[in-house]
């Protein structure tokens, strides 16, 4: 049940919005549909607890995956060290640290009731974005001191950002830290390792009883308490505030302006956060919102609510969920600590209260510092974005045998971890074409087509004014708006060259505002700026398969323009690559174009590789995979699979010889 109650005033922090103009409007209303497709499709098939038991242990899985820990990391020792204890009157502190992984540790404190008993429940408190020197904890003090005086063991640990050893929690949302998508990497998955770790503490510890424990935090703390609750069952209870929201509305109302990277996850497998709360079914659970939280809405939580009661319904155990929808905003409420307190006396107890919370007195901060001397000598928080997991790193294939076994391998996973959000299917083309304009033999059309439903890109289609014979090839120039291009007008007086703009581009360019949106937005429906401009590239070989008759393709692009034709031609492409002729090629898969989650499991030299049976022609300067790409040309006995060229003309000259 909901129970309305009043609440106070909270300002947030965030970032500016620029004002939509009909450019801005098309684009932001193009991924608030394929938000609201996900949230929609979310547990619409769960009709049983049978169907649910039927795709729990999968939805799980997928869940781990868009953490980014799947498989989960190894758990290595924790090598808790207390730094200090102390005494106040209902409770003991200890202060402490440990590690999450090797090098990357965890600043926490403890509290211990003072009651005399063996054993206790247990709660783990994670923290919401509340910034102090000496992190996060010193600021919700008051959760784990009201809980210790009732009888609980409290751990309450330092988020990765505001933390006494920090890491970076903002990559996107501040730093541009657009990599971290191809790494697959979200911080929210590192927190919640740190709360899996922090609950493999309290288990251990002699005081705890390992079948009481409870976890609950608000804003990011309560984002951590949802995910790690889904995918722990030691969970026993669980209270959730200011944390509850659905795909559909972060997108759509650009909640995201007032979110760091650790509220939201890498949603190759198209999930949404209703499959996350139906996995702590039939656990108790209460969530805590407020009707004026303009980050977490009524109409992102009370869908959520909705879907989730039913499935607590399945099992026969309604009353184990609970909403607590208050007249409020972003705060951390009085009435809220109040009916956590009450949930978890029920749920980890036992016992029924009417006790309310009140006030604490307050510790000074300085004796809740957990690190006290200098930094540990192997500590690596703040490079632990780059190495949880790291990228992939491939090696060379000894046989022809091993690079099929390769092929195979990341061509399943570019499916299902790359591409999954984009549209498989044919489009329907929608054009609009100016009149044509004829020059040096050259007739040139630009034309606006229809990539996506709503998604307009540029193509400029040059062709041969008298074309003589058939076609037998096209050329698709993955264009750059920011370098400069070569005269393709020569090529098109005897073939006919599509140059298209991906989406953001040409015509069709986006602000920095509305850019920063879709890249942001995009791996929450699965897809990444990179990978639906690779869609771009691959509808414009399809315009030159329908208008041309052409029975083959090549294609060109420079910068972020070959990474996008090297990894459209890995695609099912509508025709056959004939050759690529890739300009200054990126060395990383962390550089542009980033594609969703790739680097966790190839790399550049390896993706060329696998290209090279289509035939590669390398422009510029010598590129990292170049010397993979000529072993695998020796494997498939053609050496002139993989070649340089210095100049576009030598390199066309080289796709009219053909391969050796």
């Amino acid at each position: 049940m909901r129970c309305v109650l009043a609440g106070l005033f909270f300002a947030s922090v965030l970032q500016d919005k620029a004002p939509d103009g009909p450019e801005q409007r098309k684009v932001r209303a193009f991924l608030s549909g394929l938000a609201q497709a996900v949230s929609d499709r979310s547990l619409t098939d769960v009709r049983t607890l049978e169907d649910w038991k039927h795709r729990r242990e999968a939805t799980r899985a997928k869940v781990l995956g868009a953490l980014g820990l799947d498989p989960l990391p190894e758990k290595t020792p924790l090598d808790p060290v207390v730094t200090s204890v102390f005494d106040e009157e209902k409770f003991r502190v200890a202060t402490l640290l440990f590690k999450a992984l090797p090098g990357f540790y965890l600043t926490a404190n403890l509290y211990l009731p003072r009651d005399g008993k063996e054993r206790h429940p247990a709660i783990l408190y994670s923290c919401g974005h509340a910034n102090d020197p000496l992190g996060a904890k010193v600021k919700y003090q008051h959760h784990p001191a009201w809980l210790a005086g009732r009888g609980y063991v409290v751990l309450i640990v330092d988020p990765v950002q505001i933390s006494e050893i920090e890491a970076i929690h903002h990559g996107t949302y501040r730093y541009d830290h657009w990599h971290w998508q191809a790494l697959g990497y979200t911080p929210m998955g590192l927190e919640v390792w740190c709360s899996i770790r922090s609950i493999d503490y309290l288990a251990g510890r002699p005081d705890v009883d390992p079948e009481r424990i409870g976890m609950t935090g608000r804003s990011g703390g309560g984002t951590m308490t949802w995910f790690t609750m889904a995918v722990d069952e030691r969970v026993k209870v669980g209270v959730t505030a200011n944390a509850t929201g659905i795909v559909a509305t972060h997108v759509r109302n650009d909640t995201l302006r007032g979110h760091c990277d650790c509220a939201f996850f890498i949603n190759h497998p198209r999930i949404d956060y209703t499959d996350v709360a139906a996995l702590c079914a039939p656990r108790p659970l209460l969530v805590q919102s407020g009707q004026k939280d303009w980050i977490y809405p009524p109409e992102g939580y009370r869908p959520l609510g909705d879907k989730t009661r039913r499935i607590y319904g399945l099992y026969g155990s309604a009353d184990a969920f609970r909403e607590q929808d208050v007249d409020a905003e972003h705060k951390d409420l009085p009435e809220f600590r109040t009916e956590a307190f009450r949930w978890f006396e029920r749920g980890l107890k036992g016992t029924a209260t009417d006790d309310a919370v009140t006030d604490v007195p307050a510790i000074a901060h300085e004796k809740l510092r957990a690190l006290r001397g200098p930094l540990p000598p192997d500590v690596r928080n703040a490079s632990v974005a780059e190495e949880f997991p790291g990228p992939f790193s491939s090696q060379a294939p000894r046989t022809l045998q091993e690079w099929r076994h390769r092929a195979e391998a990341v061509r399943l996973r570019l499916a299902a971890l790359t591409f999954a959000g984009e549209p498989a299917g044919p489009c329907d083309f929608q054009m609009e074409f100016p009149k044509d304009v004829v020059r040096d033999g050259v007739v040139l059309r630009e034309a606006r087509v229809q990539s996506e439903p709503g998604m307009p890109v540029r193509v400029e289609i040059l062709r041969p004014e008298k074309q003589v014979g058939p076609t037998p090839r096209a050329f698709v120039v993955v264009a750059d708006q920011d370098a400069p291009e070569p005269d393709w007008r020569p090529l098109a007086r005897t073939a006919p060259v599509f140059k298209v703009y991906p989406r953001g581009q040409g015509g069709e360019a986006w602000s920095p505002a509305l850019t920063k949106f879709a890249r942001r937005a995009a791996p929450l429906v699965g897809r990444t700026l990179g990978t639906m401009r690779v869609t771009d590239v691959l509808r414009a070989i399809a315009l030159a398969k329908e208008t041309t008759g052409a029975d083959k393709v090549v294609l060109y692009g420079k910068g972020e323009g070959a990474g996008l034709a090297l990894a459209a031609s890995l695609r099912e492409t509508p025709l056959p690559v004939e050759r690529l002729i890739l300009d200054s090629l990126p060395d990383s898969l962390l550089a542009e174009p980033v594609l969703l989650n790739i680097a966790r499991f190839t790399d550049m030299p390896e993706l060329v590789s696998l290209a090279a049976p289509r035939g590669l022609i390398f422009m510029g300067r010598t590129p990292l995979g170049f010397g993979r790409a000529r072993l695998a040309a020796q494997l498939h006995g053609k050496p002139g699979l993989a070649i340089r060229a210095a100049s576009l003309t030598e390199a066309l000259d080289e796709v009219s010889r053909g391969i050796p």
